[in-house]
This record gives C-alpha cells, sequence and structure tokens, in this order.
C-alpha cells in the first residue's frame, strides 16, 4: 500500500489536494483486465444510491474521485436526490456481462439528474425536457477537473444540451470545444465527451491507468 495525491482545481475556481492510501492495482484493459484488491463502493453512501453493488470496485483513484464529485455537487446543489451509480468493476474485476469494457477498475457509469428533483431509483429513459443537464453536466466537470477522466460516453443526442449547460457554467468556446465532440457529429474523432450507442439514460466515464500501475493498458 501506498500513498497517492491528486491536486488540481475545481470548476469553481477551489484548488483542491486528495491524498489517500492505494491498495487496488488495474491490470490489462478495460475490456480485459483484472483489478487486485479494488476498492469497493458501500450500497448507499452520500449522493448516491448503486445499482448493483456486485459490481461497485474500481481503483482508489477512480473512487476517491466519483467521491468527490458527489461532494461537490452536494455542496452546490444540497437538496438533490441521490444520483444512481450503476456498473464499475467485480473486486477482482473480470467480465462483468453483458458490458464488454468494466474490466479493470476504470470504468463507472452515472445516471441523469430528473428535473424538478425528482428522485430516480434505477436509469430511466427521461425525455430532453424532463432531464436536469445542469446538475448533470455539474457532476461530470468535477470529474474531468480532476485530469485523470480520459473518456465521457454519452448518446450525442444528449450532448447539446450538456454543451448548453456547460455555456451556462461559464465554459468559453474553446473548452467547449476541448470537452465536447458536438457540434462535429458523433463520428468525430474530437472531444473527451464522446457519443456512444445507446447511453441515454446514463454516461459512462473512463478514467486513466493510476501512476505506477505498470500492468495498467490504457
Amino acid at each position: 500500500m501506498d500513498r497517492q495525491e491528486l491536486a488540481f482545481t475545481t470548476p469553481s475556481g477551489r484548488p483542491v489536494r486528495l491524498a489517500f492510501d492505494r491498495r487496488a492495482r488495474s491490470v490489462g484493459g478495460t475490456h480485459a483486465g483484472t483489478l487486485i484488491d479494488g476498492r469497493c463502493l458501500r450500497p448507499e453512501g452520500p449522493g448516491y444510491v448503486l445499482r448493483d453493488p456486485s459490481a461497485a470496485c474500481g481503483t482508489d483513484e477512480a473512487v476517491h474521485l466519483l467521491m468527490f464529485a458527489l461532494g461537490e455537487l452536494l455542496r452546490e446543489f444540497p437538496d438533490t436526490p441521490p444520483v444512481v451509480i450503476g456498473t464499475l468493476s467485480r473486486p477482482g474485476g473480470g467480465p462483468v456481462p453483458p458490458h464488454k469494457s468494466h474490466q479493470s477498475g476504470r470504468d463507472v457509469d452515472v445516471g441523469l439528474f430528473a428535473s424538478n428533483g425528482r428522485p430516480l431509483g434505477d436509469f430511466e429513459e427521461l425525455d430532453i425536457e424532463a432531464i436536469d443537464f445542469d446538475k448533470t453536466f455539474f457532476l461530470m466537470a468535477n470529474l474531468l477537473a480532476s485530469g485523470r477522466v480520459v473518456r465521457i460516453l454519452v448518446n450525442y443526442a444528449l450532448q447539446p444540451h450538456l454543451v448548453e449547460a456547460a455555456g451556462n457554467m461559464g465554459y468559453d468556446e474553446h473548452q467547449l470545444a476541448w470537452m465536447f465532440q458536438y457540434p462535429r457529429g458523433p463520428k468525430a474523432d474530437a472531444g473527451l465527451v464522446r457519443h456512444a450507442p445507446g447511453h441515454r439514460r446514463h454516461f459512462h466515464v473512463r478514467f486513466a491507468c493510476p501512476e505506477g500501475d505498470a500492468g495498467c493498458v490504457p
């Protein structure tokens, strides 16, 4: 076990330094890998409920950053209902049917927020006007601010509304072009937020290989 520190600035401009013990190891790739000593989420906690407690483990970095982003969300929106967290990885990694990825502790599925503060108990197919894009993007933005996210996958049809929410937060055109594939088309090789078929009920976050995990494949 060793100690890891991450330093970055939140979207609100607040400098943050996270320090935590690191025991998990990501081995192989997200589509063919394993997880050693995965750090697992409790069935429910501040700001979230789990969809599948049997696959709720990840790297220390992924879990701590997810908890940090949820904490920032509750700081900004204290009365928001818990978000639904879907699949991460199994405690030892490996296949998680029907997913092709989620094998090495670096993937997590995160539900959308419903408008008007309506709580959700599972991923739901929401009409566009029923999605709270401000909250959904706020959570994305705090994950992206860490510098440890390599991809967010979400249906292209939702991206224009996420871009609008990002603009409302104060991101400029250059920042939006760096973050989003939209409006360059769902096949464009651009942006950290990319299209994935389906993914209308949740977004998929992929974290980078933890520093020092020599067996991790990006």
